[in-house]
């Protein structure tokens, strides 16, 4: 596998907050969840669009820690994502 990168919650938020910008998303929330963890939500958003940056966030070496998707309309879902 490939090895994941230990950030502070602070360095992974902006790199979120950076890669979400490029890829023109938006967050609703965005928490700090101890000391390195992040929680995301993103709504009413393209599941392709989330899909290619999850992506990007896995070149990066960001480790998935949970996430949950909910079907809105034809391929667009809500989105909680926990990273660490």
């Amino acid at each position: 596998g490939v090895a994941l990168e230990d950030r502070t919650g602070q360095a992974l938020q902006a790199l979120v907050s950076r890669t979400m910008r490029k890829q023109k998303l938006v967050a609703q929330r965005m928490n700090l969840d101890g000391d390195s963890r992040l929680q995301v939500w993103v709504e009413n958003t393209s599941y392709a669009e989330i899909g290619k940056w999850l992506a990007i966030l896995a070149k990066d070496r960001v480790a998935i820690y949970s996430v949950q998707f909910a079907s809105r309309e034809l391929g667009m879902v809500d989105m909680r994502l926990t990273l660490d």
